[in-house]
């Protein structure tokens, strides 16, 4: 049993990576018509709607863009200088990257909106160190499971919450005070909490050697050792797989919605929120279930198929209410999968690696939302209902690479 330190401790990471995930929804009810609204001064007026969609999806893949890039260096960094250090640079590098972005759409300045979220993408990655301190606590891949099912739980609840706080506070309509800028603001001013709480509660969870120092080339080096694993690039891309497939469905999934069952936009507002609970709940209840009995590997095993067969499942089936306790049913494998895949990664990492072990699977979370993103807008341009033939072929091939024979490290 945790004492009260240790739970304010844990406490921190879990809201941390619970505002990560928040800074990553609250832009979904704001660009879309802050881009394509031609009252707001982004474009010049003759601006077409090409070019401001074009605009849109750049502004979109710089965040998982920098992400992919920063990850990997922010994980090893943790892991030379420790947790507490690490989380204190990336929460204040977070909190200038929202308030750049809040002043950006306040003076309409379409090049400091993109270095902002440039800048936010990059201090993202201290998901990892959250990861990686949940790791540090956790000898047992069944207890490791669990942590990050109940991190992902407080995750997909953080997402749709941003999503209701974007959309509510950007509403100038609903008060003079809101605007597009504010949503920011509140997000920078959570960050800031943040780094009280882990200034006044986190204790450090990773022992680092003395005169243990960071270099920056060093680490680059520890992180290309790192993919060159066979064993480790086997869990990476059952990974980048998922994380391709789920991105795929779920971002095109409103657009079926509306396309094949011309639901309306509070039907959509519903069916986001109820999504975002299955997901936690997976997380939270059916993961602490399952993991005494299995362990990630053989959860996924299950998982996976069964969210193939469900994608496949959506696409076959006629009517809204099907498609609908379909996809829900998907969200719920795909919750499980997440966190598996993750322990997965996890438990193939040496002790001392955590971070830079899954900052680097980051690095394939990111490259695979823009993939899943871009290779589903080719599909959804024939028709959306084929994007769930599209994400069931990329489960199909995460099952291969995790039926591949690997060998853990932890």
């Amino acid at each position: 049993m945790m004492n009260t330190k240790q739970r304010l401790s844990a406490a921190s990471v879990f809201i941390t990576f619970a505002l990560d995930t928040f800074g990553i929804g609250i832009v979904y009810p704001i660009f879309t018509p802050l881009f394509l609204n031609i009252q707001r001064h982004f474009f010049a007026e003759d601006a077409g709607l090409f070019i401001r969609v074009v605009f849109l999806g750049i502004l979109v893949a710089l965040f998982p863009l920098s992400q992919f890039f920063s990850a990997p260096l922010i994980g090893d960094f943790s892991d030379r200088v420790g947790r507490k250090k690490a989380l204190f640079f990336t929460i204040a590098g977070s909190i200038v990257g929202y308030i750049i972005t809040a002043v950006s759409i306040a003076k309409q300045s379409l090049l400091l909106l993109l270095i902002s979220r440039f800048i936010s993408g990059v201090f993202a990655g201290n998901s990892t160190i959250c990861l990686a301190a949940i790791s540090d606590t956790t000898a047992s891949s069944q207890e490791r499971s669990k942590k990050f099912g109940y991190i992902s739980a407080c995750g997909g609840l953080s997402f749709f919450c941003a999503v209701l706080v974007g959309g509510f506070f950007s509403d100038p309509r609903i008060n003079n005070l809101f605007s597009p800028s504010l949503p920011f603001l509140i997000t920078a001013s959570l960050f800031l909490c943040n780094l009280l709480l882990v200034w006044l509660f986190f204790e450090e969870t990773h022992k680092v050697p003395k005169n243990q120092r960071f270099h920056l080339f060093k680490g680059v080096h520890h992180i290309l050792e790192a993919i060159k694993s066979p064993s480790l690039k086997n869990c990476y891309m059952v990974f980048f797989f998922f994380v391709a497939a789920w991105m795929s469905a779920m971002q095109f999934f409103p657009t079926i919605l509306l396309h094949s069952y011309a639901a309306s936009q509070r039907e959509l507002t519903i069916n986001f929120l109820g999504i975002g609970l299955l997901w936690s709940f997976s997380n939270f209840f059916i993961q602490r279930s399952l993991t005494p009995f299995f362990s990630p590997k053989k959860i996924l095993y299950g998982t996976i198929p069964l969210l193939t067969l469900l994608l496949l499942s959506c696409f076959l089936g006629q009517s809204y209410p099907s498609y609908l306790i379909h996809f829900g049913l998907a969200a719920i494998a795909a919750a499980l999968t997440w966190s598996n895949a993750l322990a997965h990664v996890s438990l193939h990492a040496n002790a001392e690696a955590q971070g830079a072990i899954l900052g680097i699977n980051q690095s394939f979370g990111s490259i695979a939302s823009i993939v899943g993103a871009l290779m589903g807008g080719l599909t959804a341009a024939i028709h959306p209902k084929l994007t769930l033939i599209f994400s069931a072929l990329l489960c199909f091939f995460s099952l291969i690479y995790l039926r591949k024979p690997s060998k853990s490290l932890s």
